[in-house]
């Protein structure tokens, strides 16, 4: 499964304005747990994101080895999530009027065929960088379309003022995961690729038994008339119209382009710089997971006491910061800690920032404003893996990461200088949904509107937001 990092601090009920979290009425961080549809998935994904990050690791490292070029490794990224990318705002057309939970059981099942497929071909004895690239493309395929009905389906198995939370859960068992995993393929890779390939493929049956054993009732979906390019529009117009959705957008690009290309030059860093096998590249990544978790921790102190849009902030700071220092170091070992400190700043601004997506859309475009969200992380993460790999091969793996790590200080110095300390990521409250002309009467006033009819009000009453709504409340009615 390829799931991005998402979590958010608590909150409010939807104040504008206000703190990025509040104490979720006394409970603990870990009592949406208490949920069993949530449990469920959240245990399922642990085990499947394990797996997939072994095969994330797996790919550069044998790439790597193959072909003695980090411009390599960094295409390889990039035609895996250019599909990713451009699949995206489909996969948010399709989360907002089918059934989340059927896509998710049928994308994490193509999934797992695909990564039994890379064993096959390894254990074969086929070493064609294109085959691993190939395969690797079409799981990122499968990933865009997935993807906003994986995080838009989280909102329907908890009630509102436990979203947060569930969202900081969902982001502490990924990182968990992107600790174990690349630790697991850096020790399988000593005895073979294909261990870390089988064990990816034998992880997607955690989560796909997971969701056939969950309940949740999707509720119903008002189907509109508009055609699926009119449907991304309709994202793209809320997205536009929306500071903080907007703003939220371009950070995650930055934050994919400059910060995120490093993990497919771990490779080089391990075997070219410090001197060690490019499989133990996985114990580089693992670092920056547990980094991850530690910013958990640290995230549910922080969004007590400072809003979002700080917690983003330091989180720019801290991540540009950390991989700067990282690319002075000699030694490997000295990179760990340093690593981990980066990770625990990547995380603060992931968090940070889908919780800002996630209060500021209703359930209706839901899907595809994630999907756009995504698509910008999609874009900017294969663009800069590819740019930053073929300057590797030119200059140095040093070089061209210390200027990313530079260039994420400068994205902080911007948001604090020119964009009011990002302070419109600390909005709770949905924007409004676009006006859609083909669910309007044509000739309808604003004295004459639409009789509702008895399936409209029923729709009314079943979204109008209450203590124990199991989704976020919306304007018309669902990632």
């Amino acid at each position: 499964m390829s799931v991005s990092a998402p979590a958010i601090a608590q909150s409010r009920g939807g104040q504008s304005g206000g703190h990025g979290g509040g104490h979720g009425g006394g409970r603990g961080g870990f009592s949406v747990l208490r949920h069993r549809d949530f449990a469920i998935f959240f245990a399922g994904a642990f085990v499947s994101n394990i797996g997939t990050w072994m095969q994330n690791i797996a790919i550069p490292a044998v790439l790597y080895d193959i072909t003695g070029s980090l411009a390599i490794t960094g295409i390889a990224t990039f035609l895996q999530l250019l599909p990713f990318a451009l699949l995206g705002p489909v996969g948010g057309v399709l989360a907002d009027r089918y059934s989340r939970r059927l896509i998710l059981i049928v994308s994490q099942s193509v999934a797992g065929v695909l990564a039994l497929a890379l064993y096959v071909a390894w254990v074969a004895n086929v070493r064609s960088p294109a085959l691993l690239i190939a395969l690797a493309s079409m799981t990122g395929a499968v990933a865009g379309l997935m993807l906003p009905s994986w995080q838009a389906f989280v909102t329907q198995l908890v009630p509102r003022e436990q979203l947060s939370e569930a969202i900081s859960l969902n982001a502490l068992q990924f990182n968990l995961s992107r600790a174990f995993g690349p630790v697991l393929a850096a020790v399988m890779l000593h005895s073979g690729a294909q261990w870390a390939f089988l064990s990816n493929a034998v992880s997607f049956i955690a989560v796909v038994v997971g969701l056939l054993f969950i309940s949740a009732d999707e509720g119903y979906r008002k189907h509109d008339r508009l055609g699926l390019f009119a449907h991304i529009a309709r994202g793209v117009r809320t997205v536009h119209q929306s500071t903080t959705l907007t703003m939220a957008t371009a950070l995650v690009f930055s934050l994919a382009f400059f910060g995120m290309p490093v993990i497919s030059l771990m490779a080089g860093f391990s075997k070219d710089v410090f001197h060690y096998k490019s499989a133990d590249s996985g114990y580089l990544t693992g670092a920056l997971g547990m980094g991850a978790i530690a910013g958990v921790v640290a995230l549910g102190v922080l969004k007590r006491r400072w809003q979002r849009s700080r917690i983003t902030l330091t989180g720019f700071v801290v991540y540009g910061a950390g991989l700067f220092v990282f690319t002075l170091l000699h030694t490997f070992i000295a990179a760990i800690p340093v690593l981990f400190i980066s990770g625990a700043g990547f995380l603060m601004v992931v968090v940070s920032l889908q919780t800002a997506v996630q209060l500021s859309v209703t359930d209706q475009v839901r899907g595809s404003v994630l999907a756009l969200y995504f698509m910008a992380f999609g874009v900017g993460l294969p663009l800069g893996a590819a740019l930053q790999g073929a300057a590797s091969d030119y200059v140095s793996v040093r070089i061209t990461v210390g200027i990313a790590a530079v260039s994420l200080l400068g994205v902080a110095a911007l948001m604090q200088t020119r964009f009011h300390g990002a302070n419109a990521l600390n909005n709770e409250t949905p924007e409004e949904t676009p006006e859609e002309t083909p669910n309007a009467t044509p000739n309808a006033t604003p004295e004459e509107t639409p009789e509702e009819t008895p399936e409209d009000a029923l729709v009314s009453a079943a979204n109008a937001p209450t203590a124990t709504s199991r989704t976020t409340p919306t304007s018309a009615e669902p990632i």
